[in-house]
């Protein structure tokens, strides 16, 4: 049952990445906003949104340590919902677009100290 389960996951997991360069913010914020009989596109959608959060994260926007996973979602469905003439776009982009507004990179001190 344990090696079902974990062949399970394997198999999301390298399926998601698959189609993941080919995930349009439509279908993100559809499958974000779906109604709850559809738990496996909510969940992929909210696992979707994780991973590039974490991908991201003190690279392209900075959030506070006690960020939780649902002011994460509200930021992304509003963005997605604010620009719908950008939902045509790769996914990816646009959650890290919405996350760089909401958190965006402090300055190093180097670049503070700098003279131009």
């Amino acid at each position: 049952m344990k090696k079902a389960a974990l062949m399970f996951c394997g198999i999301l997991i390298v399926s998601g990445f698959s189609f993941a360069q080919f995930y349009p913010g439509k279908e993100l914020l559809n499958e974000l906003t779906s109604s709850p009989g559809t738990e496996m596109e909510n969940a992929t959608a909210c696992g979707y949104v994780i991973g590039v959060f974490d991908a991201t994260v003190g690279i392209a926007h900075e959030p506070p340590a006690d960020v939780d996973f649902g002011q994460v979602l509200d930021i992304v469905i509003k963005y997605l919902t604010d620009n719908p003439e950008r939902l045509h776009e790769v996914a990816a982009l646009l959650v890290t677009q919405a996350l760089t507004e909401a958190f965006p990179k402090k300055k190093e001190h180097n670049e503070k100290n700098r003279n131009p």
